[in-house]
């Protein structure tokens, strides 16, 4: 597994290579919308995940759950029909 990982990472330094040799500025530019959108769609997802676990977190504290808790206490007038 670590020889495939090696020769994707050779080929694509190859090629990457080749073409800020050939054509550098479309080169430039491709790579910088690439880290761009990959920078920006791992901070939208990581930004989810932080809102997801804030809501979570606040529910937890505020005595409030995602899951309806069981009845601790059943009213007498309840406890025939239970």
């Amino acid at each position: 597994m670590s020889v495939i990982r090696v020769l994707v990472a050779a080929i694509l330094g190859l090629v990457l290579l080749v073409a800020v040799f050939t054509r550098p500025s479309e080169t430039i530019v491709v790579i910088g919308s690439a880290v761009l959108t990959l920078t920006t769609a791992s901070s939208i997802v990581f930004f989810g995940f932080v809102a997801i676990a804030a809501v979570i977190g606040l529910e937890r504290h505020s005595g409030r759950h995602l899951a309806p808790a069981a009845p601790i206490h059943v009213h007498r007038s309840l406890r025939d029909e239970v």
